[in-house]
């Protein structure tokens, strides 16, 4: 029986990565919004606040974030909508938001737009400057 070579291997890996990840894409509540679709589903956060992550695919800082994005999109099920933006893909909706580094963060409510720092030494997504959603400063 022949073993297979090392460049098999390493396609089925592949396709087995592609797999999970089509599948954790797939149950995931992080909204992906695009050119095409931002305006139709954020419509300026006047329904219910959306918490916005504005990434690059090949961003460290943006991988490390994902987990904790998706932890965050859990804990604010259906009190805040949660998304992301590939700006690789959708510059206008990342020039739209003046966004010059990546991931960049924005709290989009009431029609207005709030920049989000988070801890990324807490599990979950701490948001320190929420004055919109609150509406204290």
């Amino acid at each position: 029986m022949a073993v297979p070579g090392p460049g098999v291997l390493f396609g089925v890996t592949l396709l087995v990565a592609q797999a999970q990840q089509a599948y954790a894409e797939e149950k995931s509540l992080v909204v992906n919004l695009t050119d095409s679709n931002f305006q139709e589903l954020v419509a300026r956060g006047e329904n219910r606040p959306w918490v916005v992550k504005f990434y690059a695919p090949w961003c460290g800082h943006c991988k490390m974030l994902a987990p904790t994005w998706e932890q965050l999109a859990n804990k604010l099920d259906g009190q805040v909508n949660v998304a992301k933006v590939d700006c690789t893909e959708s510059q206008f909706v990342a020039n739209m938001f003046d966004v010059h580094g990546y991931p960049t963060l924005k709290l989009i409510s009431q029609g207005r737009v709030c920049p989000v720092c988070i801890s990324m030494s807490l599990r979950a997504a701490s948001i320190r400057r929420c004055h919109i959603v609150t509406g204290r400063s």
